[in-house]
């Protein structure tokens, strides 16, 4: 078997598991599933379900693994354009983050299992590559960010790197109120525009004349 034919079958299993094991986390829950249904759903052993279970080899790192390879896919998506001149800075940043908001939303109860886990449980490995992934994501903002600087309509003196981390850690909390139960997903989502919109306020510079 050639390389790419390796590489289209392990592609072929790791979709197949995937779909299974999300089919079955979302239908009948988290707790009930076990790594044996999932391999019989995606027709494969239960050894290889393990091998994609992230660096844990088991039910919590298959669905950590789920979900980082599902929010990598959301970062890959086209990102909101850069606001123009008079457009909202406030409302650009809330569409950077508006993909994850969604993905979450569609799975609440398994994001909060998620969630706990990256917070309790998973692995050194696991925290490098959610730091990787996090860095991308305010890697790009912080360059958008620095863009808006160069054309005059944010202040020069910000440092773009710690602006986006800024943006991206008040996202986290407002999700993390969220999921925790302190607030309602409205009420985090409001949350959240209302403290991106003060941001940006501080920020902006008035047109020029």
């Amino acid at each position: 078997m050639t390389e790419s034919r390796r590489e289209r079958a392990k592609q072929d299993k790791q979709e197949r598991i995937y779909a299974a094991a999300w089919q079955l986390f979302r239908t009948q829950g988290y707790e009930v599933t076990t790594i044996r249904q999932i391999a019989a759903a995606a027709g494969v052993s239960v050894g290889t379900v393990m091998g994609y279970g992230g660096h844990t080899g088991d039910k919590g790192g298959l669905l950590r693994s789920l979900f980082r390879h599902a929010l990598a896919q959301n970062m890959a998506a086209p990102q909101p354009q850069p606001p123009a001149p008079g457009e909202s800075l406030s409302t650009y940043l809330d569409g950077i983050f508006a993909p994850f908001w969604e993905f979450y939303r569609e799975q609440p109860q398994l994001a909060r299992v998620f969630v706990q886990q990256v917070l309790y449980e998973q692995s050194a490995e696991e925290r490098r590559a959610d730091a990787e992934q996090v860095a991308a994501l305010t890697g790009h903002l912080a360059a958008q960010l620095a863009a808006q600087q160069q054309a005059g309509r944010i202040r020069a003196d910000a440092d773009a790197a710690l602006l986006a981390q800024t943006f991206f850690a008040l996202y986290q909390a407002a999700l993390q109120g969220w999921l925790s139960g302190l607030l309602s997903y409205e009420e985090a989502r409001s949350a959240l525009r209302r403290i991106l919109e003060l941001q940006a306020a501080l920020l902006e510079l008035a047109p020029a004349d």
